[in-house]
């Protein structure tokens, strides 16, 4: 259990680190000051969805090494011993029953080379016992130097058929790079639409708990009224009612506040489950207030269509069928292959003296020696076997590769359609971004204004109610519409911030305007 409480306060440490505590409120809640750029690049490096594509990045690495080992050297070799007993049915044979003690060894290096051709080169050992006294070389020892040749002529040829699970591995590696991109973007725009929304229910809070605090206080001025008999006992109990109203406005804010929190903190950090991330609220510090850079549309789709990591992704996989399909064309021809072998071979033993049936002379073989010889007969080049051919295949009907290359070209089509589908939709994104930062622009203003007439109004109310011009009621609709405003301000703001980070997004700049690179 005290290594277990280590390992969480280890985990915890980190975060405390990037983000320093400001107060301390209510069940221990500790708030963090934050900014936008801070929580950007703490998304990036520590959100599990960002981190989870990154393995997929290494993943398809790792893929395209497997498929350039296709072309890798392998070593092999094989040692086998065996033995033989068998009956002789030769009149002339001795003994009737024959035997063979058999050793063998192999060792062999093969490759296959970018153009299909398929190489070997062997040494081949044996060693051989018998029991026939008929057996010039006994034991004998025998070896050979192989070099076998396998090149295809049709099916299976060129450097383009070979490699290409390389070339789309290495297209699959990209297209998992672009994906890392299209979730950084994603994540980013993520956490300035949280961000902002956060931000706005912080300002939201102190505008429902200004609210709060003029109803309290209007509440208190109608009591004192009241006392005095200037008013009816009844205006109390319509302040009592704002007030309340209020104060549950105000507890439906705090718990929008802490929910959003938490939301950003999923995005920024891997250490939520720690139950002591649970008592950090997020503060941000940014100013939503900022003039926004004028956007040109044409310019923006323009861009949009060139930087965009979909529209490369999809080409990339428009990229690999047509790959595919060079190799599945080349599947439908007939398999003819160029084969050729060349073996150079000596063999030596122990010879010994055989008598001649016809002379009764004893004779001896002139093969007499060890493995140095065969191996010196083999380098010497007198004993070969030299051996070129054609080898020819064709599966009746191919209907396996027609099909092949019929799927391989309705795929093709296919992400080509969903190109152009994904082309029209970024525009369309792109257009309805610009729309919204332009309206934007205006609502702003527009709410501005709107809050500052309404300040004004309950001021000059407030004034009216003191000399007794109005009531009770008219003051406390205008606190209402004061705080409608000052929200409605701060919605405005937010939701412009919030298209800003979309268009970014749009235009495929959200690294960019992040002051971030992403290394291709």
């Amino acid at each position: 259990m005290l290594n277990l409480r280590r390992w969480f306060a280890t985990l915890l440490l980190p975060a405390c680190l990037f983000f320093p505590p400001v107060s301390s409120a209510q069940n221990e809640e500790t708030v963090h000051n934050i900014s936008l750029s801070k929580a950007a690049s703490e998304a990036v490096r520590s959100n599990f969805d960002i981190a989870i594509e990154r393995v997929r990045l290494k993943t398809a690495s790792e893929k395209r090494v497997i498929a350039e080992s296709e072309f890798d050297s392998v070593l092999g070799s094989e040692v086998s011993a065996g033995k033989t007993r068998t009956a002789n049915t030769s009149a002339f044979a001795s003994p009737e029953v024959g035997e063979n003690d058999t050793v063998l060894g192999k060792v062999s290096v093969s490759r296959k080379s970018s153009i299909g051709t398929e190489y070997s080169v062997s040494v081949n050992t044996a060693r051989d016992f018998t029991n026939s006294e008929f057996q010039g070389l006994n034991p004998s020892y025998s070896g050979s130097l192989n070099l076998e040749v396998t090149h295809p002529l049709l099916k299976g040829a060129g450097v383009d058929v070979n490699k290409w699970r390389i070339h789309t591995s290495l297209n699959n590696e990209d297209i998992a790079r672009r994906q890392l991109k299209i979730k950084l973007s994603e994540v980013l725009t993520s956490v300035h639409e949280t961000y902002w929304e956060l931000l706005f229910l912080v300002e939201n809070l102190k505008a429902v708990k200004e609210a709060l605090d003029r109803a309290i206080d209007h509440e208190t001025r109608i009591r004192v009224q009241v006392d005095v008999g200037s008013m009816a006992p009844i205006e109390i109990v319509q302040a009592q009612a704002f007030v309340a109203a209020n104060e549950e406005d105000l507890i439906e804010a705090e718990n929008l506040l802490a929910h959003m929190s938490d939301q950003l903190l999923k995005l920024i950090t891997p250490h939520i489950y720690d139950a002591g991330m649970w008592n950090i609220r997020l503060n941000p510090v940014d100013n939503p207030d900022v003039a926004f850079p004028a956007i040109n549309l044409e310019d923006s789709v323009a861009m949009a269509l060139e930087k965009r990591p979909e529209v490369a992704l999809l080409k990339k996989e428009i990229e690999n069928k047509n790959i595919e399909l060079v190799y599945l064309k080349n599947q439908k021809w007939p398999s003819l292959d160029l084969v050729a072998t060349v073996t150079h071979n000596g063999v030596r033993g122990r010879a010994r003296g055989i008598k001649s049936f016809s002379t009764g002379e004893e004779a001896k073989s002139s093969f007499d020696g060890d493995y140095g010889d065969v191996f010196s007969d083999v380098g010497s080049g007198k004993y070969y076997n030299y051996l070129v051919g054609l080898k020819f295949s064709y599966p009746l009907g191919a209907r396996a590769g027609r099909a092949s290359e019929a799927v391989a070209v309705y795929e093709a089509e296919e992400i080509v359609l969903r190109l152009k589908a994904l082309e029209r939709d970024i525009v369309l994104e792109v257009r309805d971004a610009v729309r919204e930062i332009e309206s934007g622009k205006k609502r702003v203003k527009a709410a501005r204004y709107a809050r500052t007439l309404a300040e004004k109004k309950l001021s000059a109310e407030m004034k009216k109610f003191e000399v007794g011009a109005s009531t009770s009621f008219n003051v406390l609709e205008f606190q209402k519409d004061l705080t409608a405003q000052r929200t409605d301000e701060l919605r405005v703001m937010a939701e412009t911030r919030k298209a800003m980070a979309r268009y970014q997004k749009a235009v495929g700049m959200a690294l960019e305007y992040n002051g971030m690179e992403f290394a291709e």
